[in-house]
């Protein structure tokens, strides 16, 4: 098993993150120090990215995401909201994961951004 993706469907707010469930039981019995896990979240505030960390990490049965995304930036006030002072990246850089990233975009600059790595 090289990737195991928990995204798709499971950002917080989509399906009540069954998807983050069923991986959470695959994940059992040794698979999880096999597989490289993902998810998404959605949150954009320190408090609301927080929460929806660990709901996911509850629902994945682990204490180590590998890649967090940080999912919806469509808006052209989002990055500002993110990245500012109690934005969501606050959440992100608590140590839950081993890296995060930025997925959609309005205009290119949301995408990836260059501090990221």
């Amino acid at each position: 098993m090289n990737l195991y993706r928990a995204d798709g469907e499971a950002c917080p707010d989509d399906l009540g993150g069954e998807s983050e469930i069923r991986m959470g039981k695959a994940l059992k019995d040794g698979y999880r120090q096999k597989a490289l896990l993902m998810t998404k979240i959605d949150g954009q505030t320190k408090q609301a990215a927080a929460r929806q960390i660990d709901e996911c990490l509850r629902r994945l049965q682990t204490d180590l995401i590998d890649l967090m995304q940080l999912h919806e930036i469509i808006r052209p006030a989002d990055p500002d909201r993110i990245f500012g002072p109690k934005g969501a990246h606050e959440a992100a850089a608590q140590g839950r994961f081993e890296r995060y990233k930025t997925t959609d975009q309005f205009d290119g600059t949301a995408h990836n951004p260059h501090w990221l790595g």
